[in-house]
């Protein structure tokens, strides 16, 4: 289920709201079709997200393809982009206290490989 904006809002307190929110429009109307299909699995599985989420660091404002605000989970869904230097500093991120898992383009249409890497992140912290 995704998440309303509410949340979002209180997430960005200090940014031009209206242009974030152009921002994600186009990055909505740019998703893959296996960006959707994660959705349609999180929705299936019940999992609360937020599609093409801000999240603001010293240097950038980066757009996570899903938010899992739950568990602080970060999924990008790899197409070409995410394996070129060009998107600039994603494993910054993690120093913000997100997770962060990527999933290949053609392992975003398969259940099990999503569940796969909820369970990964769902172990991982358990044992910090």
């Amino acid at each position: 289920a995704n998440v309303q904006n509410g949340q979002l809002h209180a997430h960005i307190k200090h940014q031009n709201m209206e242009f974030i929110q152009r921002r994600r429009a186009e990055l909505f109307s740019k998703s893959t079709s296996a960006e959707k299909s994660v959705c349609r699995i999180l929705d299936t599985l019940g999992i609360r997200y937020i599609r093409q989420y801000p999240i603001k660091t010293p240097r950038k404002l980066f757009y996570a393809d899903i938010y899992i605000p739950s568990m602080r989970l970060v999924i990008e869904v790899d197409g070409g982009y995410h394996f070129t230097t060009a998107n600039g500093g994603w494993t910054g991120i993690g120093r913000h206290a997100y997770s962060i898992y990527r999933i290949r383009n053609k392992d975003a249409y398969s259940p099990m490989r999503v569940k796969m890497l909820i369970k990964k992140h769902l172990r991982r912290n358990i044992m910090r």
